[in-house]
Formats: structure tokens, C-alpha cells, sequence
């Protein structure tokens, strides 16, 4: 089996830096020549699957002139300069159009656009941890109007799935991210968190107030923190609460486990039960303020609880 092989080229429309067509002589395998065999020359391109520290998906809601009016969810991207590396023209499309950066690239792919009538390489990447930069972004070439956007991955797959006429290369970049983010997360174990459900004498449970300056700032949570290497759980909310507040308690079961994706990691919530010691006061370190609350009155926090927290308050509330 032989290759297609060029006798001979031929421009016929030179338009500008983004389009040039040639006609090609091109002999088959067999020995025919086929005199008229259309070429197209575009630049090559990369786009990019940008994901933040919360483990979102940076994009764009817009749309590109050959869509017909359709708006849809699309990643960060454009040309690659004359002589410019694919990894170099990926950092330098992020920032200018998102005014994001990462310091996290995993190639994910290279494919040529048109298997027969070439149109550009594209080279896809995946940049992890992406952070918002300061201070004035590039200027972007872009001539489309876009409004960007953070989707998490529940969002992106429905936006993936339900957009018609959508870009054979953000499909492709999307899923081929997707498919390497999930290989990752397989590959790396959890960061384990310890909170506390913690009870006082009167059955009232310990909620504490995260102070300014903090993720999920002013939103309601129960307490605890990081487990250490070669610390037990128990010991985890022992050690958090005594930092955290200057108290102790008796730890007591577990009572509630969930896993989710936050600041790049996984991370593996495990709430236990616990008994306030009596006499032991209770004096916030890192929390702007705490409230003991009966569980029956926990769901009218609802809306002011950290995201993460949801399902501990579901649990207290279908034993209470």
C-alpha cells in the first residue's frame, strides 16, 4: 500500500493569511493521476479545554459565522503565529481571551481538519489550575461577539449534548479533556476532610460563620478541616476543633460521606458526630461567628450553607 503523492501544485486564490486554495495533481496508488484534487491552506489552530481550581470549564457563549446564528458554549482558541510554537499560541490565546493563565498543559491532541483537503492542523491542549490574572489582558483579534463563561461539568456535558451545528473541533476538544481530566482524577487519591456535627446538652448542633477573605465567604458550615498524614479521622476533628475553637469534644460515628471536585483536587467529606465536652467553650479562631442550632431549624440555613455541606444537612435532617 503507497501513499497519495503530489505531482504538482497550483494556486488559484491567494484571499489573505487565512485562506489560500491550490489545485493538486495527486497520483493514487494504482498509478492515476487525478488533475483537479482541491487543496486548502489555512494556518494552523489550537484550542484549548481551560479548567479553573474549582475544576470548572472556562469558554465562551457565542457564535462563529459558519454556525447560522447558533450560540453555543466554545473553548478559548485561535491561529497559531508565523513561527509560533502550538504551546506558545495555546498560553497566549488563554490569556488574551479570558485573562486567565495556567502553569498545568497536557497536549491532548493533533489532527489535521480536513483528512483530504488539509485546512489547517489543529492542536489541542488541556490546561489545568487556570487563575484569573492581574493586570491589563492582550488585546484579542476576536470579531465575534462572546460573553464568557464558568460551566462545571454537569453544565458543559448538557450544553455539549443539546447545541446543534456545534464545531467539530470544541467538540473534540471538550471530550477529549473530559476523557484525560477523569484518567487524572482515577490516578490521584482524595484529599480527605473531616467536619464535625457536633452537639451540645441540649441536642443543639454547632455551626460556625467562614470570615471574610475566605472561599464561600459569610456562608454557614459545620467545622473541621484537612486530615494529616497518619492521623484517623477522629483524631482529624479532635486536632481541627481544639485550632479552630479552643474546645473539645468526644467524636463520636460517621455520619455522612461525599466526594467532590475543588481547587483541582478531589476531595472526600466525611462527617462525624460529636459531643461538645461540658465546660468546654467554644471561641471562633478563623470563623466570624457561631450558632447552636436545633436540628428541626437547620434547613432554614439552607440557602446561606456552603455548597459542600448540602448533603451533611440532608442527613441530620432525615434523622431528625
Amino acid at each position: 500500500m503507497k501513499p497519495l503523492e503530489t505531482v504538482s501544485r497550483t494556486e488559484i486564490l491567494n484571499l489573505n493569511k487565512f485562506l489560500r486554495i491550490e489545485r493538486h495533481e495527486v497520483r493514487l496508488s494504482n498509478g492515476r493521476v487525478i488533475p483537479d484534487w482541491g487543496w486548502i491552506d489555512s494556518p494552523d489552530y489550537v484550542t484549548i479545554c481551560a479548567v479553573d481550581r474549582d475544576g470548572c470549564f472556562i469558554g465562551f457563549h457565542q457564535a462563529k459565522y459558519a454556525m447560522k446564528s447558533v450560540f453555543a458554549f466554545g473553548p478559548p482558541g485561535g491561529y497559531l503565529e508565523p513561527g509560533e510554537d502550538p504551546l506558545q499560541a495555546a498560553r497566549r490565546e488563554l490569556l488574551e481571551e479570558t485573562g486567565y493563565a495556567s502553569d498545568r498543559w497536557i497536549p491532548l491532541a493533533q489532527c489535521v481538519s480536513d483528512a483530504n483537503r488539509g485546512n489547517g492542523t489543529g492542536h489541542f491542549f488541556l490546561a489545568l489550575d487556570c487563575a484569573p490574572q492581574s493586570g491589563p489582558r492582550p488585546a484579542s483579534d476576536d470579531v465575534e461577539d462572546s460573553e464568557m463563561r464558568i460551566l462545571e461539568r454537569r453544565e458543559l456535558e448538557d450544553a455539549l449534548a443539546d447545541t446543534p451545528s456545534l464545531p467539530a473541533p470544541w467538540l473534540l476538544c471538550f471530550t477529549l479533556g473530559m476523557r484525560r481530566l477523569d484518567t487524572i482524577r482515577a490516578r490521584t487519591a482524595p484529599v480527605i476532610v473531616v467536619a464535625g456535627v457536633i452537639h451540645n446538652a441540649r441536642r443543639q448542633v454547632l455551626v460556625a460563620r467562614r470570615a471574610s477573605g475566605q472561599s464561600n465567604a459569610g456562608l454557614w458550615e459545620f467545622p473541621g478541616g484537612k486530615r494529616e498524614p497518619g492521623e484517623t479521622e477522629a483524631e482529624c476533628l479532635v486536632r481541627e476543633i481544639d485550632e479552630e475553637f479552643g474546645a473539645a469534644i468526644e467524636v463520636e460515628r460517621p455520619l455522612k460521606t461525599t466526594v467532590f471536585h475543588a481547587g483541582g483536587h478531589d476531595i472526600k467529606l466525611v462527617a462525624w458526630t460529636a459531643r461538645a465536652i461540658e465546660g468546654s467553650g467554644f471561641t471562633p479562631s478563623v470563623h466570624s461567628e457561631i450558632l447552636w442550632i436545633a436540628p428541626p431549624a437547620l434547613p432554614a440555613l439552607r440557602s446561606a450553607f456552603s455548597p459542600a455541606d448540602l448533603e451533611i444537612l440532608d442527613a441530620i435532617a432525615a434523622q431528625a
